[in-house]
């Protein structure tokens, strides 16, 4: 079988990314032909097909506002991947496609063309990001299906994120389930209001053996060392007290 994998990130960006070059090398030993189709980086392996990789992107080091907001119709559909991807399948010839991070880099745009040459999709949902623009389906502690169908005018008006400081009371833990990127800030405002521990989910620390992910990790340390507050992660799906029956994770 021939399977190509898209996700944005050709090197070992996170967790996500270890894992998918650990299952393409699994298939290949079992005699299938897998490709990738993702940006271009340097710090990714070389393939024959790099010439279908989309440039990199980087909407966080983004000069200024305006910038920004140039760039925001091109995270939400992109012609550019579009017609990268077309000319990937033309080469590849894939019997299906196995669809993971595409966020904001890759973009929903590339589904359409699987669909448009008749290519079966996998899609392997990390998370509820499509559905709901907190990651989560959870508003205010409780489930909530407000965004359901596309209406995701409610997370702005419900203020899904109200914050620590809305709480009645200081928790004794907090499991932190957002991406890496908002993490510091979650744990540095969990050691502020005197939090007693906190379980981080995200993945793409120390683990990736990159000099600036281990210092991520390092501040993560800090923080939690100077408030006296313990750490479970990162990389980490929680605890499980069996006695007790506490369970203190992101299932």
């Amino acid at each position: 079988m021939r399977i190509l994998f898209c996700n944005k990130y050709n090197y070992a960006f996170s967790g996500t990314e270890m894992y998918l070059f650990e299952v393409m090398e699994l298939l290949r030993a079992q005699g299938h032909e897998v490709a990738l189709f993702s940006m271009r980086d340097p710090r990714g392996q070389p393939t024959q097909y790099d010439a279908h990789f989309i440039p990199h992107v980087d909407f966080k080091s983004s000069p200024g506002f305006w910038h920004r907001a140039r760039q925001l119709p091109r995270a939400i559909y992109s012609s550019e991947a579009r017609q990268k991807i077309r000319g990937m399948i033309r080469e590849f010839r894939p019997d299906v496609a196995h669809v993971r991070n595409i966020y904001h880099h890759l973009t929903p745009s590339i589904l359409w063309e699987l669909k448009t040459q008749h290519v079966p999709v996998i899609y392997h949902l990390n998370d509820f990001k499509l559905l709901c623009p907190s990651y989560n389906l959870v508003s205010h502690g409780e489930a909530c299906e407000a965004c359901k169908g596309g209406a995701f005018w409610h997370a702005p008006q419900q203020k899904c994120y109200p914050g620590l400081a809305a709480l009645p009371e200081v928790p004794d833990c907090v499991v932190i389930a957002l991406p890496r990127e908002g993490v510091e800030a979650a744990v540095e405002d969990c050691a502020a209001r005197g939090v007693g521990g906190v379980v981080i989910y995200a993945s793409g620390y120390a683990e990736t053996g990159i000099e600036k992910r281990k210092a991520q990790q390092a501040r993560l340390t800090a923080i939690a060392s100077a408030a006296n507050m313990r750490i479970v992660g990162p990389n980490c799906f929680g605890i499980a007290n069996n006695l007790t029956r506490a369970l203190k994770g992101c299932s």
